[in-house]
């Protein structure tokens, strides 16, 4: 490949990844809107008209409660990953302050 040869440079791959198409494995990979294809995001739409059209018709859909939800575009990667860093440092502090009223309760059954 002219990358490793010294015939492409990495900003020119980085140019041409950006311009693949939309719904292209890359973004399908990377997740976001462009992880679906125009297409899909039409048929989407339409589904949607579709769907919030028969939700009118419901007893629910007279009274405004419980619309239907639109398919949101897949999360980026890179989002996704944090919010699972983000709820995994939750869940050790967690485990860190329940360890901690465990020994505290222990510690006080000793002495009492």
């Amino acid at each position: 490949m002219d990358l490793w040869r010294g015939g492409l440079t990495l900003r020119r791959v980085a140019v041409l990844a950006t311009q693949l198409p939309a719904g292209s494995r890359v973004w399908q990979a990377t997740g976001g809107p462009r992880a679906w294809t125009d297409e899909y995001h039409g048929l989407l739409a339409v589904m949607n008209r579709v769907e919030r059209l028969e939700w009118r018709k419901t007893e629910d859909g007279s009274k405004g409660k419980n619309p239907p939800q639109m398919q949101e575009p897949p999360a980026f990667v890179g989002d996704v990953q944090a919010k699972a860093s983000t709820a995994d440092a939750k869940a050790q502090e967690f485990m860190r302050r329940q360890r901690a009223i465990e020994a505290r309760r222990q510690v006080e059954g000793r002495a009492g």
